[in-house]
């Protein structure tokens, strides 16, 4: 009997389907174990630079400027948004808020100068981790907006509610 003609066994090819699902965990267990490693031990660096950009003047703002067309920004930042983060963004960190449960989390700070737009100092985008869903979720974020100055014009506060 040749190879084409042998029966095929379901049963063996079942049991090795599950042994490879079974490997895939061991496999995202372990990248899950190098991304907190890698965060901790980025993490000091990761101050550093923050103290360097610091004394950059507008370094973030020249920084989303020369990265927007290449990461896409333009279809996200509005002409008003890149004038509000041109003028008052001060700095931008980026961390893991979960680090010890789910370090696939990721929380991204913007810090601004005291502005006409809006109260708040700081505005945080928190990212969820979602298993189930093989991915990341967020929630809008509720800016403090100064009367007449929403950029959104009511539609990130609604979001937010």
């Amino acid at each position: 009997m040749s190879k084409e003609q042998q029966p095929i066994d379901q049963e063996a090819i079942q049991s090795a389907l599950a042994e490879l699902a079974g490997l895939e965990k061991e496999f995202e267990k372990v990248d899950v174990d190098i991304l907190r490693e890698t965060t901790l031990r980025q993490a000091p660096l990761f101050t550093r630079r923050n103290a360097l950009t610091s004394r950059i003047h507008n370094f973030w703002p020249l920084t989303f400027e020369q990265a927007s067309s290449a990461l896409q920004f333009d279809e996200f930042v509005t002409p008003e948004d890149a004038h509000v983060l041109g003028k008052y963004l001060r700095s931008v960190n980026v961390t893991r808020p979960d680090l010890d449960h789910e370090p696939r989390s990721v929380r991204i700070e913007f810090e601004f100068d005291a502005n006409e737009y809006f109260s708040d100092a700081v505005l945080a985008k928190t990212f969820e981790y979602q298993a189930g869903a093989g991915g990341l979720a967020s929630k809008p974020v509720a800016i403090g907006w100064k009367e007449g100055k929403d950029l959104t014009e009511g539609v990130a506060g609604a979001a937010a509610a």
